[in-house]
């Protein structure tokens, strides 16, 4: 009687039985895992180097960092580029070229300001820790070192 209680009780409990039929169960080696990355180099953000970039047509996004590239852009800038000091939009300076200060720049020690859109006449490119690769003259104000991302090629 108790045992008809039992099986009334649970209904829905489906019985299990732990016997095995026919032969015992084989016992199987697991295959290694392959050895290739999760995700290629390609798809990872070059930014932050996230693995949750996803494709979005023909750009790939990463969501942790909201940087959008292009896969086939990726192969022409791995391109070497050549050595020396570019400009704000990317060209080559060289010594003796103009440049075209972009943006009003505050003089270190001094109250004047140079004003975007003056332009910079013979400058000399030199290697400077600090960042300020361009030596140059200004009229109104004297010798002074500027760098290259506040400037574009006249």
């Amino acid at each position: 009687m108790t045992s008809h209680r039992q099986a009334a009780a649970c209904p829905r409990t489906p019985q299990l039985s732990l016997a095995f039929s026919g032969s015992a169960p084989t016992v199987r080696r697991a295959t290694p895992p392959e050895t290739r990355p999760a995700m290629p180099d390609a798809m990872k953000c070059p930014n932050c180097q996230s693995e949750h970039a996803y494709q979005d047509r023909d750009l790939w996004v990463c969501p942790e960092c909201a940087h959008e590239w292009s896969a086939t852009a990726g192969a022409a800038a791995d391109a070497p580029q050549e050595a020396g000091v570019r400009d704000a939009h990317g060209n080559l300076l060289t010594d003796g070229d103009s440049v075209i200060v972009m943006k009003d720049l505050k003089v270190k020690g001094s109250s004047s300001v140079v004003k975007g859109g003056t332009k910079v006449r013979n400058i000399r490119l030199q290697d400077a820790t600090d960042g300020h690769n361009i030596a140059c003259k200004i009229d109104g104000i004297g010798a002074m070192n500027l760098k290259s991302e506040f400037v574009k090629k006249a």
